[in-house]
């Protein structure tokens, strides 16, 4: 019930201070829970014990879970050079960027943007408008980002819209003719990809890694169709961690039924 968000805002309520808002033990505990009988209390915890083994069991399945590609002893390896180019960001400048967008404005993809899970985050974004000597930089659904700098140097993403502006310290990489996009991408999100990047980069938190780096790294090339069946096992690979992934919030949403429904009939004894 304490960790309920009901009781949180109740307790945040009667916070007082700017600097360091506080709540006093004697109004914590002046505030009402609902108290039901014992058996019903063992009862609601072992519904919402029941919806977290769920939730734990979910996280760890995907915390556990890496793409791997089973690659033939046949297939030639090849610098990632010969399949790719990688173009770096642009070199914004922050007094340009705005907050929010106006006409003809884009958003700008940086560094942060790219999630250590893999994901692009662009809940924390600014724009910038589109002249003709950033169209360069115009970023399109399907193109594959890398983090080059930073703690996160080597983490990979996958763009899932048009139009996004991309800054500098994050690189795009786009195919050549002999490889599939996807395909590159499920090579590059890879920990061996990973672990590539951050052993090159070097210098900690503030490790840099270059283009010819990164085309220096070598990857499994075989043919087209061999890079097309590999797609189609891996997508359903992935498909299934989504499947699971979307197992969180689903029984996240069921523990916070459980405890509506708690403080409902709480307000009605």
């Amino acid at each position: 019930m304490l960790s309920s968000q009901r009781f949180v805002d109740a307790a945040n309520a009667l916070t007082t201070g700017a600097s360091y808002p506080a709540v006093t033990e004697n109004q914590l505990f002046d505030l009402d829970i609902p108290l039901p009988s014992l058996d019903e209390q063992r009862r609601i915890i072992a519904e919402i014990a029941s919806y977290q083994k769920v939730i734990d069991g979910a996280r760890q399945i995907l915390t556990g879970h890496k793409v791997r590609i089973d690659v033939e002893p046949e297939w030639p390896v090849k610098p990632l050079s010969e399949a790719a180019e990688i173009i770096g960001g642009y070199a914004f400048k922050s007094t340009e960027m705005k907050r929010a967008a106006g006409n003809g404005e884009l958003p700008v993809l940086k560094i942060g943007n790219v999630g250590k899970d893999g994901r692009l985050d662009l809940t924390d974004i600014q724009y910038h408008a589109l002249t003709s000597d950033l169209s360069r930089f115009l970023l399109h659904m399907g193109d594959i980002v890398i983090a080059m700098t930073g703690a996160t140097v080597g983490k990979v993403a996958e763009v899932h819209r048009d139009n996004l502006l991309l800054n500098q310290r994050v690189g795009v990489l786009r195919r050549k003719q002999n490889a599939e996009q996807k395909y590159l991408l499920h090579l590059l999100c890879s920990p061996e990809f990973y672990d590539f990047c951050q052993r090159t980069a070097g210098g900690g938190a503030q490790g840099n890694i270059a283009p010819r780096q990164i085309l220096d790294y070598e990857i499994p090339l075989p043919s087209l169709e061999e890079q097309r069946r590999v797609i189609a096992a891996t997508d359903a690979e992935v498909a299934q961690m989504e499947a699971v992934r979307e197992l969180i919030p689903k029984f996240e949403a069921k523990i916070q039924r459980v405890l509506n429904r708690v403080w409902g009939n709480g307000e009605e004894s």
